[in-house]
């Protein structure tokens, strides 16, 4: 498979159909709430519904299987114009957290504002401000737009 291109990896078990979308070996945030439901269902060996996976924060969203892959792109549509660069540091970042101390995670916070702060994104998105024109991202996309402003 060719390394650039996005990787889904659709498995079933049981009942539950598990989908792994963009960099399947990276785990997500966890928070201790949702480690401690999944380690109560590993201890007591029992299968997790779909439902309490959403409960838990292990998935984002629960979908009817034959709306999967259009409620997939509505949701990756949401990020349009949002900076890549910044979400995919965050991201590292936020995977690497429970592992951290609190002066480490300061300091990689500092250092990846310093990194953004020299991309293109940044330098457009200040422009548009000193510019008094619209956001390129806006959080929640306001209705009607993929990404926001643009």
């Amino acid at each position: 498979m060719n390394a650039a291109a996005p990787s889904v990896l659709r498995e079933r078990h049981g009942a539950t159909l598990v989908i792994r979308l963009n960099k399947p070996e990276l785990r997500n945030a966890f928070d201790l709430e949702m480690r401690q439901g999944i380690a109560e269902a590993v201890f007591e060996a029992r299968e997790v519904d779909a439902e309490e996976a959403r409960a838990l924060g292990i998935v984002y969203e629960v979908v009817p299987e034959d709306q999967l892959l259009d409620e997939a792109l509505a949701m990756a549509a949401r990020f349009h114009g949002a900076a890549t660069q910044a979400i995919g540091i965050s991201k590292n970042i936020l995977n690497r957290s429970f592992n951290l101390d609190q002066d480490t995670l300061a300091e990689l916070e500092a250092a990846a504002q310093a990194m953004v702060m020299k991309t293109d994104y940044h330098q457009d998105a200040v422009a548009r401000f000193l510019n008094k024109q619209p956001r390129a991202f806006e959080w929640p996309p306001k209705r009607g737009t993929p990404g926001g402003g643009r």
